[in-house]
């Protein structure tokens, strides 16, 4: 399965694959599931979705081209006010072909989201997005890793109202484990030494 990243409105994927968004702020995209292997007509793909299951709220996929070799998803989901947290839907994919030549397909997949109740708007563009800087685990519960390329000595954590939750002067050092435990669950700025800033999750 493959989501046309160009087609995703109100949510943006962070380094685990994980689609962040906001409660109350719809979220769309389009996806496609294509046979890696089928004979012209032999196809009869059959694809199930438990959006409508595992998703507070009135969360939709359309599926279109049912019974062929290539079926497209339209995702279509807004968050209720009170989501906050780590929300799965999962999508199963089976070529039920009958003639020859038979050939077995079966798949799981797994859309992931976290939902954060999110009183300022999420934009990429407001975060300098650089590979000096690694962050995990993303999401983390009581501590995270800073791994920098270069020495750092200040470390600030700012929430969405770009409100200073957490600062911490250290030994210059590549490598910090800072404890979160304290934060509650939402979405985060981390910003090294002022020159560097990443998006993290506190679940």
């Amino acid at each position: 399965m493959k989501i046309d990243t160009t087609s995703l409105q109100g949510a943006y994927f962070n380094g685990e694959g994980t689609m962040i968004g906001c409660a109350d702020k719809p979220i769309t995209f389009n996806a496609y599931i294509k046979l890696p292997f089928a004979a012209v007509g032999s196809a009869n793909l059959i694809v199930k979705t438990t959006v409508d299951s595992t998703l507070p709220g009135n969360a939709t996929c359309n599926i279109i081209g049912l019974h062929t070799d290539s079926v497209n998803l339209t995702f279509n989901w807004i968050p209720p006010l009170n989501s906050n947290g780590l929300f799965n839907a999962f999508i199963s994919a089976k070529d039920s072909n009958c003639m020859l030549p038979y050939h077995h397909f079966l798949q799981m997949y797994t859309w992931s989201f976290y939902i954060d109740s999110c009183t300022a708007p999420i934009l990429v563009s407001d975060i300098e997005m650089t590979n000096k800087v690694v962050i995990y685990p993303n999401p983390a519960k009581q501590e995270m890793t800073i791994e920098s390329f270069d020495f750092f000595n200040n470390v600030k954590i700012y929430n969405l109202l770009s409100e200073l939750v957490v600062e911490k002067d250290i030994k210059s050092t590549k490598t910090f484990k800072l404890s979160i435990g304290q934060l509650p669950p939402g979405i985060y700025i981390v910003n090294i030494d002022g020159k560097y800033k990443r998006k993290f999750i506190v679940e």
